[in-house]
This record gives C-alpha cells, structure tokens and sequence, in this order.
C-alpha cells in the first residue's frame, strides 16, 4: 500500500451524499495532463464542463473544525490534514478539478516525482 492509498483509507467527502475518496496512481506516459486525465476518467466521456482551481479549496473545507464537532469529525479533520500533508510533501503541482453540474465529479491530483498522476476522486452533489 502507497502512502497515499493509506492517507485516503477510510474517508469519506460529506456532501449532500457520502463518497468515498479514491485514491488514483496513472503510470507516466509523459502525454497526458491533468485536466486531459480527468477529461478520459469522466462518466460522460468528458462532455461535462470542467473547472480548475487551487487544491486548498477542497481541503479547507474538509479539515476546518466546526463548533458542532465530536470526536468522529475531528477525526475526519485530521485525516483530511494529512492526506493534503501527503499530497503537498510528493506531488507539484497540486490540483482541484471539478466537473458537472449538481452532481460533481471532483478530482485532486497532481504529478509525483517519476512524472505519474497520483491524487484522488471522489463525487459531491450540490443543489
């Protein structure tokens, strides 16, 4: 097991539905890009469209602590810390890719240092 596969073992990305976050190692064939990766992996075959942004849009919202947590979010919170820990120390850049409308297919990946596309994927539903 990577320790990026252990980083992403057991967590969940809590939205309107519960997914689970999957973790993605693309062997380097030095032609794909990100967004060329995730536009391949897509349900729909790519035709959703896509929006790019920083990495830290996910993982602010998945490892801020919340007044109302207990011991269970907390503990989530801090498995998120690290995956993003995990994810910041072996891969450049770091990318959040977002794609669909209401149910989103969300992906965060960037490139390790053989030149692979590591990260992970998971889904949202946003209304």
């Amino acid at each position: 097991m990577t320790v990026l596969e252990a980083a992403c073992k057991g967590l969940v990305n809590i939205s309107e539905t519960d997914s689970p976050i999957i973790p993605i190692l693309e062997p380097a064939t030095g032609q794909l890009s990100i967004e060329g990766f995730v536009r391949e992996h897509l349900p729909s075959g790519g035709g959703q469209p896509i929006a790019a942004g920083p990495a830290d849009e996910f993982f602010r919202r998945a490892t801020l602590r919340e007044e109302w947590h207990g011991p269970r979010e907390h503990k989530r919170t801090e498995q998120f810390a690290k995956l993003r820990d995990v994810m910041y120390r072996n891969l450049e850049p770091v990318e959040l890719i977002r794609a669909g409308h209401v149910k989103i297919e969300i992906f965060v990946l960037g490139f390790d240092s053989a030149g692979n596309i590591a990260g992970f994927r998971t889904n949202a539903v946003e209304t």
